[in-house]
């Protein structure tokens, strides 16, 4: 038959699971848990700091858009600015061939003019002398 009440085996299984106990306590259990508290620790570590680099980044983004957003304005009114100028060079160039195209017009105007008067004179000398020809001719004498 079996014997419920512990016998003179029991204290010996209570000793060998104590000693079993203690042993895996300090050689498995407690540089497990050593193990996992620094893991832990470190993973939370490691989380705060990519949190802060997060925040810092963020920053540094926002800052950077700023520092563009003022370069982009500075660059626009930079542009416009030369755009004016531009402007008003293109103007000036503008007014001077103008100018230098309405004084050359005037003086050929004036060279035409001139060398009109002269064909015309020209052409009186011509016709006064061809009629004299002419004339002379028809007489058959000198005038």
């Amino acid at each position: 038959m079996i014997d419920l009440y512990p016998n003179e085996t029991f204290f010996i299984q209570w000793a060998l699971f104590l000693t079993a106990f203690l042993l895996l306590r300090q050689f498995v259990f407690l540089p497990t848990l050593t193990i996992l508290k620094v893991r832990r620790e470190k993973t939370e570590g490691a989380r705060e700091k990519a949190a802060r680099l997060e925040k810092e980044t963020s920053q540094i983004f926002s800052q950077i858009e700023v520092v563009l957003a003022g370069a982009r304005n500075e660059g626009m009114k930079l542009k416009e600015a030369l755009r004016q100028e531009a402007l008003v060079s293109q103007a000036e160039v503008l007014k001077r061939v103008r100018e230098t195209h309405q004084k050359k017009m005037s003086e050929a105007q004036e060279q035409i003019e001139k060398e009109g008067l002269e064909a015309t004179l020209q052409l009186r000398q011509y016709a006064q002398q061809l009629g004299h020809d002419f004339a002379e001719k028809i007489l058959e004498r000198p005038i």
